[in-house]
């Protein structure tokens, strides 16, 4: 309805009904990219979280390569209490670096 010749727009009526529809083409275009807008920035925000994810295994492996930072962190969390299977996890690590001494303990579910 964009190409409206000036002859087509004699009546008032006509006038409303071509804005009209020029209205309903631009709320639906508006809809289309903010649509469009929603699905990128989702995309952006996935790939970012991926990439922090991602920094967060290289950071943990560096701090695996330094014995003392590594079990100082593990004597930090052996002082809190978890949830059964990140303790598990944890006594697992601590008993495969060799610091058997290190116990996790579990929430307590009643609570």
């Amino acid at each position: 309805m964009a190409d409206t010749k000036k002859e087509d727009l004699k009546t008032p009526e006509d006038i409303k009904k071509w804005y009209a529809a020029r209205q309903e083409e631009l709320k639906q275009k508006k809809s289309a990219l903010l649509k469009e807008l929603q699905t990128k920035n989702a995309a952006h925000k996935s790939k970012r979280r991926k990439s922090i994810d991602h920094a967060k295994f290289i950071l943990a492996g560096e701090c695996l390569k330094y014995p003392e930072i590594t079990k100082k962190l593990l004597e930090n969390l052996s002082k809190n209490e978890h949830n059964e299977n990140t303790a598990q996890s944890l006594t697992w690590l601590a008993e495969d670096l060799g610091l058997t001494d290190l116990k996790f303990k579990v929430k307590d579910k009643t609570k």
